[in-house]
This record gives C-alpha cells, sequence and structure tokens, in this order.
C-alpha cells in the first residue's frame, strides 16, 4: 500500500463522514449529548458483545489491557517529567497531561482500525477502547480535578460504562461456548452495525463546536507528544511486548490517534485550561491525517 492508498482507501472515507458530522453540527445544531448516549449506552455495546463472541479474544484482550496501562505509564512520566522541566503551573500540567494521555480511541480509531485491518482490526480497537475507557473515567478525572473526587466515586464511574458488561459477558459466552439464539444476535448486530457511522457522524458533530483559543506556549509540545512521541514508544513497547501482526499494528495505531473529545468535556466539568485542552484536539485531529497517514504507510 503506498501512501494514495493510504489516503483513498482509509483516511478519505473517514474524514468525509468527520465532515458530515462537521457541517450537520455547524447548520442544524444537533444535541450531541443523546447521540452520545445512544452510541455509549446502546450501540457500541451491541457491537462489542458481537465482535467479542466469534473466536478467540481473550489473549489479545490480555496483551491489549497490559499494552495500554504499561503505555500509558511511560507517556505519564514523560509528560510530568517535561511539565516539571518547563515549569508549568499545576493547572496547565494537568492540562497539558489530559492532551497527552488520553487519545481518540473510539470514534476515530475503531472505524481507522476497520478501514485498515478489517473485522480483526475492529474487535482489537474494540478492546483497546475499553481499557481507554476505563483509564478515562479514574485517571482523567483525578489528573483534572486533582483530588476533588474521592478514589470511591472514580472506581464507580468505571462501573456506568457498558462496555466493560458487554466485553464480560461476551468473554464468558465464547470461554464456556455458549451459544447465544440467533433472534437475539440478529437485532443486535444490526443494532451494532450502526455504531461506527453513528460515533464518526458525532466526532464531526462535536468537532463543529470545538472553538480555537489564543495559541499557548506548549501547544507545539502536546501535538509533537501525542503525534510524533506517542507511535515511537508504542513501536518501541510492541517489539519489547512481542506483540506481532494485525493486533500490534492496532496497538500503535490507537495510541497514536488525537486527542480524546473526552478529555476536553472533562477539562471543561473541572476547569483545567478547557481552552487549551480544545484547541489541542482540533489541532491534533487535523494534523493527524498526515502523521496517521505516514504511521500506517509503515505498518502496512
Amino acid at each position: 500500500m503506498n501512501l494514495a492508498q493510504v489516503f483513498v482507501d482509509v483516511l478519505f472515507p473517514i474524514f468525509l463522514i468527520f465532515g458530515v458530522g462537521f457541517l450537520l453540527g455547524k447548520k442544524k445544531d444537533p444535541e450531541s449529548r443523546s447521540i452520545a448516549h445512544l452510541s455509549i449506552y446502546v450501540l457500541l455495546p451491541c457491537l462489542v458483545f458481537t465482535s467479542f463472541l466469534d473466536g478467540d479474544v481473550l489473549s489479545s484482550l490480555a496483551v491489549t489491557g497490559v499494552y495500554i496501562f504499561v503505555f500509558t505509564g511511560i507517556m505519564y512520566v514523560l509528560s510530568v517529567v517535561s511539565c516539571r522541566i518547563l515549569r508549568f503551573d499545576r493547572t496547565l500540567e494537568s492540562a497539558f497531561l489530559l492532551s497527552v494521555l488520553f487519545t481518540n480511541a473510539g470514534n476515530y480509531g475503531v472505524p481507522l482500525c476497520t478501514f485498515a485491518f478489517g473485522e480483526e482490526g475492529t474487535v482489537n480497537a474494540l478492546a483497546y477502547m475499553m481499557y481507554g475507557s476505563v483509564i478515562m473515567y479514574t485517571l482523567a478525572v483525578y489528573i483534572a480535578s486533582r483530588g476533588t473526587w474521592s478514589a470511591p466515586e472514580s472506581v464507580k464511574n468505571i462501573f456506568t460504562i457498558p462496555l466493560v458488561y458487554a466485553v464480560c459477558l461476551a468473554v464468558v459466552f465464547s470461554y464456556f461456548s455458549v451459544e447465544v439464539p440467533s433472534f437475539i444476535v440478529k437485532p443486535l448486530t444490526l443494532l451494532g452495525s450502526a455504531a461506527i457511522p453513528v460515533a464518526m457522524v458525532l466526532l464531526g458533530i462535536q468537532l463543529s463546536k470545538t472553538e480555537m483559543h489564543r495559541a499557548y506556549k506548549p501547544l507545539v509540545l502536546s501535538i509533537l507528544f501525542r503525534l510524533i512521541l506517542s507511535p515511537f514508544v508504542g513501536i518501541v513497547l510492541t517489539e519489547l511486548m512481542g506483540v506481532e501482526g494485525v493486533l500490534r499494528s492496532v496497538l500503535i495505531v490507537e495510541s497514536s490517534m488525537p486527542t480524546a473529545i473526552n478529555a476536553g468535556l472533562i477539562a471543561i466539568e473541572f476547569d483545567a485550561k478547557p481552552g487549551y485542552v480544545s484547541t489541542v484536539i482540533l489541532v491534533s485531529t487535523v494534523l493527524s491525517i498526515g502523521s496517521l497517514a505516514v504511521l500506517l504507510l509503515y505498518l502496512t
């Protein structure tokens, strides 16, 4: 696959759908929270459950879990050290960490892995997204609030994520070879098939509502960490772990995605320089066209 093919076959279809959502957000101003609830609580759990029913996913789940927690730990240490060297204040450090540690693994990462790596890429990307959601509801909230939320409250949030239950249920059924009746699988599959396009349109809507703020000096550093340093760390880490094939490609791609939209929402909730985080989200998403094209060319 050459660079032109990567753009035409993988990135262009994705950004075309993002564009539909962006225009919809500008022209009609739909209520994105309701669409997000539909996606998170209905469509994605259906997609996860039906995808994880097929085949042995236990080994890839374990590898993905180890990878994402080690990767996040490495990036956290590098980010904190950089913040201390540059003498960022506490609030800016929180915003910087939010912009660097949390990727758009769902709305952007899952469809990208689907287009690039097929069904196997989808399943592995969904596993990554599940672990990413757990980290988002714990570490991201802690970073933004710096103690405003108690540990029990953060842990409680994990159990509000339907994806966790969908994965656990599918893994149990798969492990014990439980056959789910077709009259249940068929409607779940139909609902799940809508998850990826709806998530992509939703990202476009959310980007249409993201406001550009004045340039902050650390902005360039956030972009470099998110789009340049992250792929390098991912490549080295997968080599050290001995991960191969499609799983390796998915792990590297997912950890190289632009900053997560939810990082901006959390920054707003806890007033952790939301203007800075929103700017990083928008800029990193646009620039990811180039960085991900090069990365996909390397991986394929």
